[in-house]
């Protein structure tokens, strides 16, 4: 664990890509609710945005540790996502218990796990789309 914010590990590009998204502004904690979901996960759950810039700075960084952390997040444990939908509910009720105001709300719509490719299919050594990377000129 890190003592200070600026404090990154022995894989530091990767650690930066993984602290980056540790610092997501719109996160659903495991087995708490927030914008109308209740996750009952045992890991927290973000906002598409923070998990695709999350993979495109694996990507980026693109050595094994981040390959690693990348098939470990997207495709073993397949962490969903969420994105935004806007929904009218009460704001405010009158004493009585009727709606006095209404008002649009986010609420969390889950979407699944993309799977996580660092552009090589390591089998066979080719970039995705089918052309080998060891016939391509130098």
């Amino acid at each position: 664990m890190a003592d200070n914010y600026d404090q990154l590990g022995e894989f530091a590009e990767t650690d930066s890509c993984c602290r980056i998204h540790d610092h997501c502004p719109h996160v659903i904690h495991a087995f708490s609710s927030k914008y109308g979901y209740t996750n009952f996960k045992w890991h927290s759950i973000c906002h598409c945005d923070c998990d695709n810039a999350l993979k495109t700075c694996l990507r980026r960084v693109n050595d094994t540790s981040s390959r690693v952390v990348g098939q470990a997040f997207f495709n073993v444990i397949g962490v969903p996502c969420f994105e935004f939908a806007f929904e009218e509910q009460c704001a405010e009720r009158h004493w009585y218990g009727m709606c006095k105001r209404y008002q649009k709300f986010p609420i969390a719509v889950l979407e699944e796990a993309v799977p996580y490719d660092f552009g090589e299919d390591t089998e066979r050594g080719e970039k995705k789309g089918g052309k080998s990377a060891r016939l391509l000129p130098l």
